[in-house]
């Protein structure tokens, strides 16, 4: 899927952090453009912001189609937003009660466009762990630091970035039931997928709760991702963004 364009219909990630091309008032509207930067609120995460809002109760209250999402414009596949909270919402209560995800651990996420990106990113969010993207383009020694350094615990991968993944995940230590195939199959490795109908059935018969802030913090107390800085004065940096606010630069954390 090398080369996929993923459109996202009028949707948005960061409710603290508002572009031209995205926009919400205090609570997420799906259909609302504003091209000023509003606060957001920082007693509550990104998931429950954005999937236990009233907007968006309203939204799966829709006919079908009339509901947005995120498509392959190459294959055509698509998730609609109330797909998408559901499967972030199963693949999240896989990882946390069969695979040991636990709040503020780091799950890399090594792919190019996909439309299940944001899957991974809202079930790792909804744990109260904190998601670090990866250039497909990194090469091995580049994703053993990377990993290395934000401490990953996890990590997520296409079929063509797997080869590089399991690599530098083996140099680290970190073992092959802690690497996730986004979609499609390379080898051994287990696929969100999978986990999706895992978690589907773990909500029927013993619901994980999603992540709360603990009392006497914020949201700007909680790293929700990790990026990293392009490397240009030197190895890269860690930059931490947290979940409803913008972000700060950190340095390497070794």
């Amino acid at each position: 899927m090398t080369g996929t364009v993923v459109t996202v219909q009028r949707c948005f990630i960061n409710p603290g952090f508002q572009k031209s091309s995205v926009g919400v008032p205090l609570e997420p509207h799906f259909d609302t453009m504003l091209t000023r930067m509003l606060p957001g609120p920082e007693d509550i995460t990104v998931w429950a912001w954005l999937f236990q809002s009233s907007s968006f109760q309203k939204l799966q209250d829709s006919a079908p189609t009339d509901i947005k999402g995120v498509t392959n414009t190459v294959s055509g596949e698509r998730i609609t937003y109330t797909e998408l909270k559901d499967y972030a919402e199963h693949l999240s209560m896989a990882l946390v009660r069969n695979c040991g995800l636990q709040p503020g651990d780091t799950v890399v996420l090594l792919s190019e466009n996909s439309i299940w990106f944001p899957v991974a990113m809202f079930a790792v969010l909804r744990a109260g762990a904190r998601v670090a993207g990866a250039s497909p383009a990194s090469t091995v020694d580049e994703m053993s630091y990377y990993l290395r350094v934000c401490r990953a615990k996890f990590v997520m991968t296409a079929p063509n970035s797997a080869n590089i993944a399991v690599a530098a995940a083996q140099n680290v230590g970190i073992g092959r039931d802690r690497i996730f195939s986004l979609y499609g199959v390379y080898e051994r490795l287990v696929g969100i997928h999978h986990l999706i109908q895992v978690g589907a059935q773990i909500k029927e018969s013993s619901y994980v709760e999603a992540y709360l802030i603990p009392a006497g913090k914020g949201n700007r107390d909680i790293c929700g991702y990790l990026s990293f800085t392009s490397g240009t004065m030197g190895r890269p940096k860690a930059v931490s963004d947290f979940p409803l606010l913008s972000a700060d630069v950190v340095t390497d954390a070794r």
